[in-house]
């Protein structure tokens, strides 16, 4: 087996780095082309979004990184076993935080704050090992250092093994923080997914790709701490104007639990009087970026005070448990944003992606949430229908554009130039 040369000269290129190269390019295409859509999109395919979040939720991180590090002792175990792992384990995690609403914040919660933590802590970790502690470069990448074992320094020294389990113990913190208020921060855990689906996709390609070209200890330390203080700002600048644009190109539609008094019991007069209020806080009606989050925000607040009364008032005065139905968000129409601000972000929502996208959503929901949605039979029918469906579609939009050309046609012989006018 060939043996990595640590010294700095040249390294020679082995199994694992051929591996990690390869994972590398697979990962960056997924990530590369759906990162954008998650960030901006991402609660309006809410079943698209939850596959990805349970796969990370699910340790996915953590497989690639057993691919990183794959040799000839490790290669069945790795493709094979954790496959069918990560595999099962993300179709049951995202069926059942899909059916479990509190459940599916905190994973969104806890992959938040993975996403959070992993950049950050990596960045303060290098920092440190370059630092205090001594290290002077990356070795072969380990399940346990999936960035390469730090060299030139002792691991078992009291400075290495106080920064290595407090920064695991800063992680776990983070994660468990973000995961108690998931519910609060649903939209940017979204953005955020998504935005560092993109930049971590991009830079670890381009880190694998000029590595595995140059092969340099030195080359390689600096490349790993640049990316590391990039990854981050780049990271949250992405997700921040993300979730800025969700806030113009999404909405909810119509909740039951607010509109719908007659689904419970009568409402108390202040619930009234506060429903009324709502109605009249109309954010699509504003014309300035301040006006509308000043409305969003008033709105979002009643909203919160007439759950709890609500709640309240049927858990004094009904008869039957009270039924929970979550608002389903949706892009806007293009008509619903002629105004400004709104009409700076319609080149979101002008094209077919958001349609296609929702569409493809509704079609996982079908499968992951009916009774009968895994039945081959079933899901075999689904597959043929949807593509009759596009066939047929693209056939007669062809048909018309044939149609309109041969009229186009028509009517330029017609008013042809060698047709004599009467005057």
């Amino acid at each position: 087996m060939s043996s990595t040369n640590v010294t700095g000269v040249a390294l020679v290129q082995t199994p694992s780095q051929t591996a990690n190269l390869v994972a590398s390019i697979v990962q960056a295409t997924v990530f590369v082309s759906l990162g954008p859509f998650v960030t901006i999109y991402g609660p309006a395919i809410l079943h698209i979004v939850t596959i990805i979040r349970s796969l990370f939720a699910m340790n996915y991180l953590s497989f690639i990184n057993s691919v990183s590090s794959v040799n000839r002792m490790t290669a069945f175990s790795v493709f094979t076993d954790q496959i069918a792992v990560l595999a099962a384990g993300t179709i049951a995690m995202a069926i059942a935080t899909l059916r479990a609403r509190r459940l599916r914040a905190y994973t969104a919660g806890a992959v938040l704050g993975t996403m959070i933590a992993t950049p950050l802590v990596a960045l303060i970790r290098n920092e440190l090992y370059f630092g205090p502690v001594g290290c002077t470069g990356f070795g072969e990448k380990t399940v346990t250092f999936p960035e390469g074992m730090p060299i030139g320094c002792d691991q078992d020294s009291d400075a290495f093994q106080v920064t290595f389990q407090l920064t695991k113990a800063l992680t776990v913190g983070i994660v468990v923080g973000f995961a108690l208020i998931g519910q609060k921060t649903m939209g940017f855990s979204i953005a955020l997914m998504g935005a560092t689906m993109l930049v971590s996709g991009a830079l670890d390609l381009i880190e694998v790709i000029v590595l595995y070209a140059v092969q340099d200890q030195a080359l390689m330390k600096t490349i790993t701490q640049t990316f590391g203080v990039i990854e981050l700002p780049v990271t949250y600048g992405i997700a921040a104007l993300g979730y800025f644009v969700q806030w113009f190109i999404l909405k909810n539609k119509d909740d039951l639990r607010y509109t719908a008094p007659e689904l419970y019991v009568e409402d108390t007069e202040e619930i009234t009087k506060l429903k009324e209020e709502l109605k009249a806080v109309k954010p699509e009606a504003q014309e300035s970026f301040g006006k509308f989050f000043k409305a969003t925000f008033k709105r979002e607040k009643l909203k919160k005070k007439i759950r709890k009364k609500v709640k309240v008032n049927y858990l004094l005065n009904g008869k039957k448990p009270m039924p929970y139905r979550e608002a389903e968000v949706l892009t806007r129409q293009p008509e619903e944003m002629q105004k400004f601000p709104f009409k700076l972000f319609v080149c979101f929502i002008s094209g077919k992606m958001d349609d296609r996208l929702h569409k493809m959503d509704m079609v996982i929901k079908n499968i992951m949430l009916d009774d009968d949605g895994f039945d081959p039979a079933v899901l075999k029918a689904m597959i043929i229908a949807n593509l009759k469906a596009m066939v047929k579609r693209k056939a007669k939009e062809k048909l018309e554009e044939k149609k309109k050309k041969t009229l186009g046609k028509t009517l330029s012989d017609k008013v042809s130039p060698d047709t004599p006018v009467q005057v």
